[in-house]
């Protein structure tokens, strides 16, 4: 018994010296102007927390009533979503799987099919949105390598 408590100790120990990482999460993209930034916060999630059955009632069904579910490490959330900034307004422009779509796939995300009657041309106003996004320079040239955007109510603050 002793020689088994000293295996899980030395075994316990091990693990804990080692390092492990989870996978980084996809970021969410952020257009303001004609620059396109990385953010790594996920400003849809305070939105989802109302209510979880959005998304998986979203989802492509099989015939045999199954989901057709898209698993990616890189994603917990299972999608990507896309943000824009519009005279100090925060949209949601647009929400895709994180497995991405093939070219002739309907996207089960699309924004009329969560949101109805409150898309505009800009997207749909994240009102639900009260959070600091720290964001980085995606595609080059920036005006800004990063910004750090304070949204209260979807308006911009900061």
């Amino acid at each position: 018994m002793k020689n088994i408590l000293k295996i899980f100790i030395a075994t316990l120990i091990f693990l804990n010296s080692i390092s492990l990482y989870g996978t980084i999460q996809t970021s969410e993209k952020l257009i303001i102007g004609i620059d396109t930034f990385k953010i790594d916060q996920f400003p849809f999630e305070p939105f989802l927390e109302r209510d979880r059955t959005i998304l998986p009632s979203l989802e492509k069904k099989n015939e045999d009533g199954t989901s057709e579910i898209c698993i990616s490490s890189g994603s917990w959330r299972g999608y990507i979503g896309t943000w824009t900034i519009v005279n100090d307004s925060l949209f949601l422009k647009s929400l895709e799987p994180s497995c991405g779509l093939e070219m002739y796939e309907a996207n089960p995300y699309a924004l009329e099919k969560v949101f109805n009657n409150d898309v505009t041309p800009n997207g749909v106003f994240a009102y639900w949105v009260n959070d600091s996004l720290n964001a980085r320079c995606y595609r080059s040239p920036c005006d800004k390598p990063w910004e750090s955007i304070v949204i209260s109510n979807g308006k911009l603050v900061k």
